[in-house]
């Protein structure tokens, strides 16, 4: 199960560098609240948590993809949800070095009134 969890996020992974940038009006529309909002950056805080000066686009995306391994348990399905759906586009996010609120808003989970983090 796991083998085909690579191979799938391998084929994304080809797929997304023959297309090019990924832009956010491509991707599917999230359930927009304050709880998706929440769980979405504190994801994302956990993965800048793990990230190192200088890493390259494959450390990223191992980190990104071993993610919800490190997030508890009340996180999990939420997690594997968010990375299978928008990892791609949160590598290409966090590559720009923009922080967790910005990639949560920008994908949709956060609007002006779910915003948690300043």
């Amino acid at each position: 199960r796991k083998m085909k969890g690579i191979l799938v996020l391998v084929s994304l992974l080809f797929v997304v560098a023959l297309a090019g940038e990924i832009k956010v009006e491509d991707l599917p529309k999230p359930k927009v609240g304050t709880v998706e909002c929440g769980f979405c950056e504190f994801i994302l805080y956990t993965v800048y948590g793990y990230l190192s000066e200088n890493e390259t686009e494959q450390q990223i995306t191992t980190i990104v993809d071993g993610i919800c391994t490190y997030v508890p348990s009340s996180y999990e399905s939420f997690c594997k949800e968010l990375i299978q759906t928008y990892g791609s586009y949160i590598i290409q996010m966090v590559l720009k070095d923009e922080r967790p609120p910005t990639i949560c808003h920008s994908i949709g989970f956060c609007n002006n009134a779910t915003k948690i983090a300043p």
